[in-house]
């Protein structure tokens, strides 16, 4: 009975690091790989929001500084840095991004759908990278 309990804290112990190396080695890289389609949309969100007049040229060069923020944090598979930005509120100018794109024709139907899809991965993956 002893060494059944000591095999469940063991395999308990090793699934945890397991789960730490997932989220440096699988998932930030898989974000990097992501980033510039986000990256597109998140600025085509911005551009749409100043143009509406709903945010001021302060506040989007704020957006784009957070922006290059996640970029370097991605870039350096430094999940710490990653705590320190703001994905929730770039996330929504994500996707305004691909509704603005598609308007404009520069994105279909079907592009649209890629686009918001491979959003809502990245947005996945931002939030369990963030764990442990």
């Amino acid at each position: 009975m002893r060494r059944l309990a000591l095999l469940l804290i063991v395999t308990a112990l090793v699934a945890g690091c397991f789960g730490g190396l997932a989220r440096d080695h699988v998932l930030v890289p898989a974000m990097a790989l992501a980033f510039d389609g986000v990256e597109k949309s998140v600025h085509a969100g911005i551009a749409d929001a100043v143009a509406a007049k709903e945010l001021n040229t302060e506040t989007a060069g704020i957006l784009l500084a957070e922006m290059e923020r996640l970029h370097a944090a991605i870039a350096a598979g430094d999940r710490e840095a990653l705590r320190g930005v703001d994905w929730p509120t770039l996330n929504t100018y994500a996707t305004r991004g691909v509704t603005a794109r598609v308007t404009k024709g520069e994105l279909g139907v079907n592009g649209a759908k890629l686009h918001l899809r491979r959003i809502a991965k990245f947005n996945e993956a931002y939030f369990k990278a963030l764990r442990g």
